[in-house]
Formats: structure tokens, sequence, C-alpha cells
């Protein structure tokens, strides 16, 4: 005789099997396998995507083709992304998107930027050059750079006194077998080349990391002139290996993303971890103990558990499948496009309500679910009226 538990779950709807971003990336592990130098594997590279996107919540609102065609730039170019070594960086922007039907709405999208060390690690591994400098050019020192079949390049730093204002900046290498190439930025060249191509910036001016660290950033552009377009191509077998990899690529944007999330997990769900760097195993920041590679893959069948909390897995996926069909109950089931557009409201409007107010409209449209349809858009309501109220509040 079956017990009510059974007849419980046999008469409960089966929720919708969606895939997340986090399964899709262990998807392309062969793709990434593909771009990847020996020395990095795809399974530690893997890992350490997944580290990243759990770390910053951000990252997981970002559209899946930015985020996996990010990674795959980093795989191709074999740098290790989000680490203590500071190699390269995965950076969440909000952008304004045109939909189908002619309306505008706002999406995140993630985008690979090379770091410091990134991008000396490429100049060094190509194996071509015998030296490598990079500095600022002060008003005060003796700079002298004339370009030709003899050119001449001389920087003499006034050490003995004040250098003063910080008005050039420059990258140059010397190959071997002979040859010299060097790029030359005066700052208000840099700040053009910023204001044009960079993201962070507002109202006309920059911010974030430009407005921080200027003078590293403009170093940095000279760096990724002097290596994209004045330093020795990559070899034949490189090229071979870069252009597989593309074919991954192409693959990643003939997915069909229309029902993927924007939030898989809520942030207050996310376990505290960081990457060892010796041992690029991901280590849980309260108890120093090591989390098993397998178990950091968030799947449709798992998801973390949180204390105090409702148990609560937003899931996703790349294609919408029927569930098999119900016995007979009397809660009516929640569309799929209903629970799409309640996932979007909230995480477009992300930046307004804060993580902490997301994540508990993630949980009360969860336990709404489970309630059936007129309690759930009941529950979508209550979300509209507090964002407007929030909107109206700030535009006052």
């Amino acid at each position: 005789m079956a017990k009510p538990s059974d007849l419980k779950r046999e008469t409960s709807v089966q929720p919708i099997e969606r895939e997340t971003i986090f399964t899709m990336i262990e998807k392309q592990k062969p793709g990434f396998q593909l771009a990847l130098p020996p020395e990095l594997t795809a399974d530690r590279f893997t890992r350490i995507a997944i580290t990243a996107l759990k770390q910053n919540p951000k990252l997981q609102a970002c559209t899946p083709q930015s985020l996996l065609g990010s990674l795959m730039t980093a795989a191709q170019l074999g740098l290790e992304v989000n680490t203590p070594l500071h190699e390269a960086v995965l950076i969440p922007y909000q952008i304004s998107q045109k939909n189908r039907d002619g309306s505008w709405s706002k999406v995140m999208e993630a985008q690979f930027q090379p770091e410091y060390r990134g991008m000396l690690k490429l100049v060094w591994n190509s194996g071509m050059i015998d030296s490598l400098e990079y500095d600022t050019i002060c008003t005060n020192d003796v700079f002298e750079y004339v370009k030709g079949e003899n050119p001449v390049f001389r920087h003499v730093p006034a050490w003995d006194k004040d250098r003063g204002d910080i008005k050039g900046y420059y990258a140059c290498s010397k190959l071997k077998g002979g040859g010299f190439t060097a790029v030359v930025k005066s700052k208000e060249e840099i700040l053009k080349h910023a204001l044009r191509y960079t993201k962070s910036k507002k109202d006309g001016k920059l911010v974030g990391v430009w407005d921080e660290n200027f003078d590293a950033m403009a170093i940095k552009t000279c760096l990724i002139e002097l290596a994209s377009k004045k330093l020795p191509k990559r070899t034949t077998n490189e090229a071979i290996k870069l252009y597989q990899a593309a074919q991954s690529v192409n693959e990643i944007r003939k997915l069909d993303l229309d029902l993927i999330g924007k939030e898989e997990i809520r942030p207050e769900d996310l376990k505290s971890e960081y990457l060892d760097e010796d041992t690029a195993e991901i280590v849980d920041a309260e108890t120093g103990e090591v989390t098993e590679p397998d178990k950091t893959v968030v799947t449709p069948d798992s998801k973390p558990v949180v204390e105090s909390k409702p148990k609560t897995s937003i899931k996703v996926s790349t294609k919408e499948e029927k569930p098999e069909k119900p016995a007979k109950t009397d809660i009516e089931p929640v569309p799929v496009n209903v629970i799409r557009d309640a996932y979007e409201l909230v995480g477009n409007n992300r930046p307004l309500i804060g993580d902490k107010v997301a994540g508990d409209f993630y949980a009360k449209l969860d336990i709404a679910e489970k309630m059936g349809l007129p309690e759930y858009l009941k529950t979508v309501s209550e979300i509209k009226t507090f964002i407007d109220k929030e909107t109206k509040s700030l535009e006052a």
C-alpha cells in the first residue's frame, strides 16, 4: 500500500528541468581544452570560472553568450580569470538592449579584460623578446623617441629632483635577433582612447578603475597595443588551435538562449570561497575545508543549503521541455513564460532594489509557484508595486 508521502509526490506538479550557466560551462570543456595551452587544463580552468561566478553574483546575471564568449577568449590566451594571480578579469556591465517588439530593456553582459600580469605573461611566453620595459614620462624627465630605420629611444627619469607632472606613457621591447619596437602615448591620447572605448564612464567622465588608477590603465593600454600590433605574431600551430577554438565560440552563438535566466542562485545562498592559487582547489573561507571539484558545480538537481531560509533553486534552460503529465491536482501550475518574466523583472531591477531584496523576492516567487498561478500572479503584482515605488522615490 502506498504511503501518503508517496501519493503526494506522485500528484505534485513536476518542475521543468532547466540548465544552469554552471552546467553550460561544464559542457564547454572540450572547446576550452582545444584553446588552452598545455600547462592549463580544462578541469582547472572550469573550476576557476565557476568559482569566479560564485564569488560575484553580478556575473551570474550576465547573458550566457557574453559570459561563455569571454571565457573562451581567456582560454585562447591561456589566462586565469578573477584569481589572486591577477592575469585577467571578467567584468559585468549593464547595457540597453532592443527587444524584438521594439522596446528596450536593461541586460548584464560580461566583458573579458586582461590585467597587467596577464599582458606581461603573454608577451614573455611568445619567446621572441629579449627585454620589455614600460614607464610614465614626466615633465622633468629627459625623453627622446625618434622613429625610422635607425630608431632612437632614450628615457632618463629625473630621479634627483621632482619628476613633475605625468605627460605620457610608453611600453617598449627589444626583440631576439635584433630589432626594437615601442608604443608611446601622450596623456591626452590615452584620455581620448579611454573615453572612446571604455564602458566605465558616466556623463562623459571616466569612472571606476579608469578614474581610480588612470596611470596604471594607461600603461596597460600601451602594453596591449605593443603586444597586439607590434610584437611577433603567433606560430602556425597556435593559429590552428585558435581556429578550432573559434568553432566552439560559433557553437556558443548558436545556442537557443531565450529561456536562460539571469540569476541562477540568490546571493545569500552563495558560500564564501576562494581559489588557492598553488593547488587550484576551491576553499571554504570560514572552515578552511577543500571543496571537491565535482561538488562545486551547481546542477539542476543540486543547490546550496542555507539555514533559516527557504530552500530555493532558480533553474534555467536552453530549451523548453514538456514535463511529464502530472496527476490531477487542484493547484493550477504556473506557465514557464510567466516564471521567466518574473525572474527578468527582478533581475533587471536588481541594481535598484539591491541584492538582499532581490534574493527575498526570488524566495517568495519560489514559494508562490508551489501554491499555484493565482498566488504567483499576486506575488508578482506586489513585487511590481514595490519596484514602482522605489523608482518614483529615486526620481523624486
